[in-house]
């Protein structure tokens, strides 16, 4: 009877331990928080200036990244700073778009013109947004690429 307890035993504290390794799993790669972060972060990067206003002429004490005029029309001097701290910065700027706990890749492109930031994606499990701008007078398209 002791060796039945002892096999039960075993075999419940391991299953008990799959479970447990099963549900850190599912908690950390939640797509819906992931996909949640990225549109927050792209809605900062296109519907506000960022803070301060003028982040771009003094980034030292920028506690948020915005790239736009007004919404929509990209702003081509924040672009620039942005794109040059993404490259200089890039863990700092991902946490001012607000994606402290995610890596990402940001696109612009048009017919004429394209700019790209961050690393490119090493995964599968990628959120993908993509909205339309005006960027020196042309439509173009912003891209936001997101993954944990």
């Amino acid at each position: 009877m002791s060796s039945d307890f002892i096999i039960g035993f075993i075999v419940f504290t391991a299953i008990f331990i799959f479970f447990q390794l099963e549900w850190s799993n599912v908690n950390t790669s939640n797509p819906y928080s992931q996909a949640s972060a990225a549109n927050l972060a792209l809605d900062r990067l296109l519907d506000t200036p960022g803070n301060p206003v003028n982040w771009e002429l003094n980034n030292s004490n920028t506690t948020s990244i915005g790239i736009t005029l007004t919404q929509d029309v990209i702003s081509n001097s924040k672009l620039q700073a942005f794109i040059s701290e993404c490259d200089n910065s890039y863990d700092t700027t991902r946490t001012l778009i607000g994606l402290p706990n995610y890596d990402f890749q940001f696109q612009i492109s048009n017919q004429l013109q394209n700019e790209t930031c961050g690393p490119t994606p090493q995964t599968t499990s990628i959120t993908y947004i993509s909205e339309s701008v005006l960027w020196n007078s042309n439509i173009s398209t912003v891209k936001l690429v997101v993954w944990p």
